[in-house]
C-alpha cells in the first residue's frame, strides 16, 4: 500500500498507519499458512496452463508478487528496510538484508524482468484478456516482437526459456511458502 495523492498532514498519518500494519508482529506459522492458503485458492480460481499466461500461471507474476509479500510481513517487524511498494525493489531489499538468498533473488527478479516484458507486449497487441483459444492470434511478427522482448532468438527459445523459468520460481515458491506450510503441524494441533 501507498499514498499516492493528498495532503501532507493526511499523506502522514496514512503512511505511519500502513507502516505501523506491515510492521508489526506475526506469528509466522498463521502467516506462512495463510500466504500458502490463499495462493491455493488462487490457483484454484484462475489455474493456467497456458504459456502466455504469465499473471496466473504456477510459476508466474502472482507466484513472485506472494514470496515477496510474504517475506516483507514475516521479516518487516525485524527488519522494515525490506518493505517496498514495488516487487522487484522489495526482492533486491529482502536480498540485500539477509532474508532472500541472492541466487533465489536473482532468479525472481530475472523472471520478473522476463514475465513483464512478455505481459507488456502481449496487452499492447491484444485487446481484452488473452486466453488459450485465442493463441492464433500471435501472428508470426508478433511472435518475432515477443521473442525480441524476451532475449530469444525465435518464439521456440522464448517458450522453453518461459517454462524453464516458470519451473525455477514456482520451485522457489514450494520451497519458500508451499513445502514450509505442509510441514505445519494441522490447525488442531496447535
Amino acid at each position: 500500500a501507498r499514498v499516492v495523492f493528498g495532503r501532507e498532514a493526511l499523506r502522514q498519518r496514512v503512511e505511519a498507519v500502513i507502516q505501523e500494519t506491515l510492521t508489526r508482529p506475526r506469528n509466522p506459522d498463521v502467516l506462512l499458512r495463510d500466504v500458502d492458503d490463499m495462493r491455493r485458492r488462487l490457483d484454484a480460481e484462475h489455474h493456467s496452463d497456458f504459456i502466455w499466461e504469465v499473471k496466473y500461471m504456477r510459476g508466474g507474476l502472482v507466484d513472485i508478487d506472494f514470496i515477496a509479500q510474504y517475506l516483507q510481513l514475516r521479516h518487516a517487524h525485524d527488519c522494515p528496510r525490506v518493505l517496498s511498494p514495488n516487487t522487484r525493489v522489495a526482492l533486491r531489499a529482502l536480498r540485500d538484508n539477509g532474508r532472500l538468498a541472492a541466487p533465489v533473488a536473482d532468479d525472481l527478479v530475472a523472471a520478473l524482468d522476463l514475465w513483464q516484458a512478455v505481459q507488456s507486449v502481449l496487452r499492447l497487441a491484444i485487446e481484452g484478456y488473452f486466453k488459450a483459444d485465442r493463441e492464433a492470434e500471435v501472428t508470426e511478427s508478433l511472435e518475432r516482437i515477443l521473442a525480441a522482448a524476451g532475449e530469444a532468438p525465435d518464439v521456440t527459445a522464448l517458450k522453453e526459456r518461459m517454462r524453464a523459468t516458470a519451473d525455477t520460481v514456482h520451485r522457489h515458491f514450494q520451497d519458500l511458502i508451499e513445502t514450509p506450510a505442509n510441514d505445519l503441524p494441522a490447525k488442531d494441533d496447535e
